[in-house]
Formats: C-alpha cells, sequence, structure tokens
C-alpha cells in the first residue's frame, strides 16, 4: 500500500531519490526503531552523537548546504525523501531541525567566516545550529539587540528551539533599530541560568532561551538588519514542508503496525482484519497517506525549483496542514485499531501518536497554517484588485 516521493518520469533526480530512499529506509530498519526512542528519552541530550555523525557521514545533513561548503546542495526533495523513510521509525536526531531550517537559514545569511563555518559543521556533522525565532507569549519579552561599544547587546527571551539539548549553538532572531537581524551565539558562550529545557511530547526537549545582556561581535552578524524576516521566512517554509514530509512517514509507520495488528489480531476465531468496517477504516487512511505525499512532493519541488515567496508560503501552509490533520487522524484510528493497550506506553503504536502530536504543533498547528494560508490569499486577492482599478 505504501508509496514514497516518486519524480516523474524522466526526471534526471529520480536515481538520486531512489539511493537515498533506499539507503535511509535501510538505515532506518537498522539503527532506528519505538525500542531506540524509547532508550534514548531523558538522556541528555535525548539522542546518539555518534548516529548523528553517521546520519552526517551518509550525507543527510548536508543535503541542503551548497557543495562549495561539504554539502551535496541536493535539495528539498531529496531531504524529503530522507526524512519520509526516517520518520517511519522515529529518529530521535534532529535532522529536520539542524540539517532543513537551521541550514536554509545559514544557506541564505550574509556571506562571511562564521557563516561558511557552521554550513561545513552542519554538512560534516559537528555542528548542531538550533534557530531561535519563535517570540514567547505577549506577557514576555521578545529578542532585540542594539549596539554598544563596537558590539551588539541581546536582550529578551526566545522559546521552543529545536533541539534543545545536544544543540552547540543558536542562530538567534533579534529586532534591531532598523529591522530584523540573526546573530551566532555559540552554546558555550551563554551562561546556565539563562537556559531551561521543556520536555517535548515524543522524549525529546526544546530550549528557552533568556539573555539579560548578551555580548556578541560583530562577525557574529548572520543577517543584517532588515533581511532576516526574508531568511526565516525562506527557511520555515522549507522547515513545514519537511515537518510535512516526517509526518507522512510517520503515518505510514504508524499505519504498517497496525495493518500487521489487524492480521495477526483474532477475535470471534477470525483475524480483526477481515471486519469491513475496519477495511473501509484503513483505506480511508491510506487515501489520506497519498494526498498527503502529493502535497509535500509539489511544495518540495516548487521549492527547489526557486518558487517566489508568496506562492512558497501558500504551499508550505497546505502541506504542512495536510499532513498534521492526516498524521492525527492516522494516530487516532490506529491507536483504536490496538484497542485500549494502544494507550500504553510499551505499545509501539502510541510512541507514533506522540510524535504525531510533537511534530503537528511545530512551527504552527492545522488551523494555524489555515488561517496563515487564508491571510495570504486574502492579501494577494487585495493586491490584484488595487492593481484593477
Amino acid at each position: 500500500m505504501q508509496q514514497a516521493l516518486i519524480a516523474p518520469a524522466g526526471d534526471e533526480s529520480a536515481g538520486l531519490l531512489d539511493m537515498l530512499r533506499d539507503a535511509a529506509g535501510s538505515f532506518a530498519r537498522g539503527e532506528l526503531g519505538p525500542n531506540v526512542l524509547r532508550d534514548w528519552r531523558g538522556r541528555q541530550p535525548p539522542f546518539d552523537v555518534n548516529r548523528w555523525q553517521a546520519m552526517a557521514a551518509m550525507g543527510w545533513t548536508g543535503l541542503l548546504v551548497p557543495e562549495a561548503f561539504g554539502g551535496s546542495d541536493a535539495g528539498l526533495r531529496a531531504a524529503c525523501v530522507v526524512l519520509t523513510e526516517l520518520g517511519q521509525a522515529l529518529p530521535p536526531e534532529p535532522v529536520l531541525a539542524c540539517g532543513v531550517l537551521a541550514a536554509v537559514a545559514l544557506r541564505d545569511a550574509d556571506p562571511g567566516a562564521v557563516r561558511a563555518r557552521l554550513l561545513q559543521g552542519v554538512a560534516a556533522g559537528d555542528e548542531r545550529p538550533a534557530l531561535a525565532h519563535e517570540t514567547p507569549s505577549s506577557i514576555q519579552t521578545a529578542m532585540h539587540a542594539h549596539h554598544e561599544a563596537g558590539s551588539w547587546v541581546l536582550v529578551g527571551e526566545s522559546r521552543f528551539i529545536r533541539p534543545g539539548r545536544g544543540a552547540t549553538g543558536w542562530i538567534v532572531r533579534a529586532g534591531t533599530d532598523a529591522g530584523e537581524a540573526l546573530f551566532w551565539l555559540p552554546a558555550g558562550d551563554v551562561p546556565a541560568q539563562a537556559l531551561q529545557y521543556e520536555a517535548l511530547t515524543d522524549g525529546g526537549d526544546a530550549a528557552w532561551l533568556r539573555l539579560q545582556r548578551q555580548t556578541v561581535g560583530e562577525s557574529q552578524l548572520l543577517a543584517e538588519p532588515g533581511r532576516a524576516s526574508q531568511v526565516l521566512r525562506r527557511a520555515a517554509d522549507a522547515a513545514l514542508i519537511a515537518i510535512a514530509a516526517e509526518l507522512l512517514g510517520v503515518m505510514r509507520g504508524a499505519f504498517s503496525r497496525a495493518l500487521e495488528h489487524l492480521r495477526t489480531r483474532r477475535q470471534f476465531g477470525v483475524a480483526i482484519g477481515s471486519f469491513q468496517s475496519l477495511q473501509h477504516r484503513a483505506v480511508d487512511l491510506h487515501l489520506q497517506h497519498e494526498l498527503t505525499s502529493a502535497c509535500v512532493e509539489r511544495a518540495a519541488r516548487r521549492f527547489d525549483e526557486g518558487a517566489q515567496a508568496h506562492e512558497l508560503s501558500l504551499l508550505a501552509a497546505h502541506a504542512k496542514a495536510r499532513a498534521s490533520d492526516a498524521a492525527l487522524l492516522t494516530s487516532r484510528e490506529t491507536t483504536q485499531f490496538h484497542g485500549a493497550m494502544g494507550y500504553t506506553d510499551e505499545c509501539d503504536i502510541g510512541l507514533y501518536f506522540k510524535r504525531s502530536l510533537s511534530l503537528s504543533a511545530w512551527l504552527g498547528n492545522a488551523p494555524q497554517q489555515r488561517q496563515r494560508y487564508a491571510e495570504l490569499r486574502f492579501a494577494a486577492a487585495q493586491i490584484e484588485e488595487g492593481s484593477a482599478q
């Protein structure tokens, strides 16, 4: 039943995508899985650094890094293929957070020695940068930066930063008098009292960065004031598409286990998979997966083709909303297929449910993405109406 993202006939990248799919699938089956995720919950960091290095050696952390910095520049479609395969085995490693969200932000940042070193580090697996760009609630202080004695001083907070423990530093979004800017803040420069870690539903964690007066040098400015919003928008849209791809893998992993359960669990002397009502529900889930796959494929392709910001944001919001809804529906249905034991921690299906919850909320859940989509469409219609008058 399962089909991966498929490139159209004649596409020169089809061979590369197939190789990536095979390699990632083999790695996921051999090195990852629900038991691995259980084993790393609560550790510091909650993932295996050696396994991260192995992923980097496979080239997966550098898929969106330019070749000049040691990456392959294979594009977002390639990253989505890898994330879909890995997602079926619930990887604890921050491939998406560092290899997509942070990597795209760095790729589009201003040229400089720090940017070059970070891109090289991401591709090699030596750096795990986390993008600190989400503002806490309105009653708290957003991040701000100002010049002082030839340096920049950062004051404020940023929350829900992934990865949490295990990050080698932060790409910090901060407002300035001339617009938003991006700064590099190595983990070793931040005092312990400025960091708090919050547990995520799936066993990972996120960082909460609180800076009182953090001084950074001029060389640590990654994006000049006024450019950061453009850089962050493209990085966030790439990450939304990548999250949708990993959610596709999560729902396929859960579905595969549910089908096996339907084949083997017996009631009234027959396998419960023979019950027509359960067959219909399984087919409905399969259709949702295929629709999600099409959305992810289209969005990732347009990103690689250099789609304009407005179109890309629409596609990213669409893909994330559909993937979030489909993953949560799959999680609910497959848990119900397992009955009461599906709600226990010992049952693997529950781990897929928790990963779906975590990824669906990251960077905006389905209702938020639909609202963003509507606002973007409405803004475009207003512009067209104004130009026609």
